[in-house]
This record gives structure tokens, sequence and C-alpha cells, in this order.
């Protein structure tokens, strides 16, 4: 009996774990984060350090479709990013 309440709380706690985990990731971007995040996407893209949009997206704790959205900001704030498939990167065609 108290061994099944001891394991009772440690799912428990585990469960309370996730749930916060998972908030603390879908918690909503202010504006001046989102900025701050596209600001850093385009250095990245400018210095070509970016191959990964999945990979940028867990470093800046959000989705890839975020990401992507992030993207297209960009390209319609006139930055000419383009991908090149050969070398499976982002860059800013001049």
């Amino acid at each position: 009996m108290v061994l099944q309440k001891k394991l009772l709380l440690k799912v428990v706690l585990l469960f309370f774990l996730v749930i916060c985990n998972l908030l603390f990731i879908l918690k909503a971007m202010t504006y001046k984060e989102r900025k701050q995040k596209m600001e850093y996407l385009l250095e990245r893209i400018e210095k070509n350090w970016c191959h990964n949009l999945a990979l940028f997206a867990t470093k800046s704790n959000c989705s890839k479709r975020t990401v992507e959205r992030m993207l297209s900001d960009l390209r319609e704030e006139g930055h000419d990013i383009r991908y090149c498939r050969i070398q499976n990167r982002y860059f800013i065609d001049k």
C-alpha cells in the first residue's frame, strides 16, 4: 500500500513537471521577443550560420512553423532571403 502511494506520487509529480514544461514552451511570445528572434535569425542568415530551421526553432524556444513565419516576415520587410538546396542553408541574395 505504501509502495503504491509512493509510485502514485511520483507519477503525479512527473505529470505536473511535464505540464509545467509544456506551458513554458507554449506561452505566447511578446512583440519584443519576436523582433529580437527575427533580428537574431537575420544575423545568422547573414553570417551563413542558418542551416536547419528545426534546430533554430529549438534553440529559440519556438516552433518550426513560427520560424517559417519569421522568414516570411523578413522577406516582406525587403530582405531577399533564399534557400540553397545544394549547400542546405539560407542566404541573402545581393
